[in-house]
């Protein structure tokens, strides 16, 4: 993989909000240095040949227990890079084939006395095709870009980010449930901030009240009618300043 692609993507933002930043950091420097051996040898480790060269048994066992790698049977799995290595195989691949049929298909020589083609010529057959093909491959970037897509959150203040992901560290650990994808991790995050009214200080009190009560879907607090009427009653008489004493109302100016 060396040649073909010496790097893979990182991003600073997705490494702190996954479960990766929840790892102590002698198994955060040990998924570092698994990221590195993983892509060199394109994508295909073992957890035997991993040991050998990295001895670290508990940090790995830590990285494998959190999921922030899989492990399928001995062999190593890290998600994101297979993502990746498949990308840039897939289009080495388009790129080779192109190559093999000469690239780009040349325009034919025109007569020199004939100065532009004519408006209702129509184009030559292998032109289209060649044509045809570049608009497959760009569609299909257009595609895994938009797979790709990070979350969206629906407050952007460090603090909501935060309760989100001890909100994902409670359903892991008292449930045993983790977002299997994007898609639906994305889904939980617009279905709260539709039931908080699009709200962060009320998002935030829900998420505190379905832990604090180890529930494991989104639970609204129930809220007493009674007091919010009084709550009302009060601003209202605060703002007017009126007075009950002699039972009528009057109003200060």
């Amino acid at each position: 993989m060396a040649k073909e692609l010496p790097y893979f993507q990182f991003e600073p933002a997705e490494y702190l909000t996954k479960d990766v930043s929840f790892c102590s950091l002698a198994a955060q420097g040990l998924f570092i240095n698994l990221c590195a051996y993983y892509w060199q040898r394109e994508c295909s480790l073992t957890k035997e040949q991993i040991l050998r060269r990295l001895n670290y048994p508990k940090e790995l066992n830590e990285l494998i227990t959190e999921g922030v790698i899989d492990l399928e049977g001995e062999n190593i799995i890290i998600k994101f890079l297979d993502v990746q290595y498949d990308n840039a195989t897939t289009k080495s691949r388009i790129n080779s084939e192109n190559g093999a049929k000469g690239g780009r298909p040349k325009k034919p020589k025109r007569n020199p006395k004939e100065s532009e083609i004519k408006p209702n010529q129509k184009p030559i057959k292998s032109e289209s095709k060649g044509i045809r093909e570049e608009k497959i491959i760009e569609d299909d970037i257009i595609q895994k870009d938009i797979i790709k897509r990070e979350l969206i959150f629906p407050f952007h203040s460090e603090n909501f980010v935060y309760q989100w992901q001890i909100w994902k560290t409670y359903k892991k650990e008292q449930h045993r449930f983790t977002y299997k994808s994007e898609a639906t991790e994305q889904a939980a995050l617009t279905q709260l901030q539709k039931m908080a009214t699009n709200q962060e200080r009320k998002a935030i009190e829900i998420l505190h009240h379905t832990m604090a009560n180890g529930w494991k879907g989104f639970v609204e607090p129930k809220t007493d009618p009674r007091k919010e009427t009084q709550d009302a009653f009060q601003a209202v008489k605060d703002k007017i300043n009126f007075d009950f004493s002699d039972g009528k109302l009057s109003f200060e100016r």
